[in-house]
């Protein structure tokens, strides 16, 4: 799969990202960050077939 930053317009695949817990009143829950600009303003661009 491919990520795409909306911020910094990193490209790159699910691998490369970071990520960090946030709490949330679900519970606790994962959120994607740039590995560039630490943004968490990623998408989804691609899925492999």
């Amino acid at each position: 799969m491919m990520y795409q930053c909306k911020d910094c317009n990193w490209l790159g695949p699910e691998e490369e990202l970071d990520w960090d817990e946030v709490e949330t009143c679900m519970g606790f829950d994962k959120v994607d960050i740039c590995p560039k600009c630490f943004s968490m303003n990623v998408v989804l661009i691609k899925e492999e077939e």
